[in-house]
């Protein structure tokens, strides 16, 4: 009796040994533990084996790191592209996918890699060369700002003359091909060294070299830079306004210019007038006694004209004629004397009718100077 009880019960025993193995319990874990090994072993072992085994192993092995491999072309997709190819007509199946097999890690590899090439450039800000990027887009952006202030501040210069069309227009021409030229070659050089452009100073100080840079640009940034380019050639400094607003925007070259500031605008006017009067210091000392004559009377002019009319003024040295009867409404019969007289001076000395050491021409600058130098919007004839 007691051993027909027991034969049961030891049935029953091997019944749920068998039922938990099979259902994961503690048999099952020794079995997951010894498979691990034996994976473990034929990835070390196996060396020439399928590349599909080998790119689920690299997978699992970058997804246990948290990283996601890049994936170019399955094998099936380049197939595909293999097929669609004129000269892989005739191949045979078997022939394409084994092609397709050979190609798909390089391919894969190169990817990843112009990948990571990518995002390490678009990470640059990130990092002390990014810093160093930052810094010459700062120092970019102050250079332009600075520019194109003075710019503004001499366009209102060419606005405040009046009946004579030709003396603005000149104004404009002579503010186009230098400062305004002065804007585009900075911001041309920051776009070339972006899109690896040799650019040297000299390339630039002349109209086909810089026509040569913006040819060498894509064709979106080419096609605004040209439009700037063709204004400098203009005698419209809106037009040239209107295309160098384009070329800086976010989309291009991506400097935020200053909105306008009386008090910076007037610290801008002091200090050009500051420049000016220490030039015309120089001047004195100048061993070019022809250009010292006239140069230190451009200068004298240029003063005047500011005082007069609050402005900043940027001319070439042949229109100071017309700027000189500019001056004539503004100035007491005596002072614009002043300047006629040592503009006739001036003339002869260059004619060669008169000596540079002239006692009338050097006591006729000193006049001009004292005049430059001492006038006061108050005590103009406009006033």
């Amino acid at each position: 009796m007691l051993e027909t009880t027991a034969a049961p019960k030891k049935d029953e025993r091997k019944k749920k040994a068998a039922a938990t193995s099979k259902s994961g319990g503690g048999t099952q874990g020794r079995e997951v533990k010894s498979k691990a090994v034996k994976s473990k072993f034929k990835r070390g072992g196996a060396k020439g084996g399928d590349s599909d085994d080998e790119d689920m192993t690299s997978s699992a092995s970058s997804s246990s790191h948290g990283q996601k491999m890049l994936n170019f072309l399955s094998v099936e997709e380049i197939v595909d592209v293999i097929e669609k190819l004129p000269e892989m007509e005739e191949c045979i199946d078997v022939m394409k996918e084994e092609i397709a097999q050979r190609l798909h890690r390089p391919l894969r590899d190169k990817y990843q890699e112009v990948a990571k090439s990518m995002f390490m450039e678009s990470s640059t800000a990130h990092t002390p060369g990014g810093a160093n990027k930052r810094k010459k887009q700062a120092e970019l952006e102050e250079k332009i700002n600075a520019l194109y202030s003075n710019i503004k501040l001499f366009e209102k210069s060419i606005k405040v003359i009046h009946e004579d069309e030709d003396l603005q227009t000149n104004l404009a021409k002579y503010l186009l091909k230098t400062l305004c030229s002065e804007v585009l070659n900075a911001a041309l050089t920051s776009l070339a060294t972006d899109h690896m452009i040799t650019v040297t100073a000299d390339v630039l100080e002349n109209v086909e070299g810089r026509a040569k840079i913006i040819s060498n640009l894509p064709d979106p940034v080419k096609v605004v830079a040209s439009k700037v380019h063709t204004a400098l050639n203009g005698k419209s400094l809106e037009t040239f306004d209107d295309a160098l607003l384009a070329l800086l925007s976010p989309k291009y070259v991506g400097i935020l210019l200053k909105k306008p500031d009386k008090k910076r605008d007037r610290q801008i006017q002091f200090n050009h007038r500051m420049t000016v009067l220490e030039q015309l210091k120089t001047d004195s000392t100048s061993s070019d006694s022809d250009m010292d004559a006239a140069t230190t009377f451009h200068h004298c002019v240029v003063l005047l004209f500011g005082a007069v009319n609050q402005t900043m003024l940027h001319c070439t040295g042949r229109l100071i004629p017309q700027i000189v009867r500019q001056l004539r409404p503004h100035l007491s019969g005596d002072n614009y004397k002043v300047l006629t007289s040592c503009q006739d001076l001036i003339i002869q000395q260059v004619k060669g009718t008169i000596d540079a050491d002239d006692d009338r021409l050097s006591e006729s600058l000193k006049q001009a100077k004292e005049l430059a130098s001492t006038l006061k919007k108050s005590e103009t004839a406009s006033a």
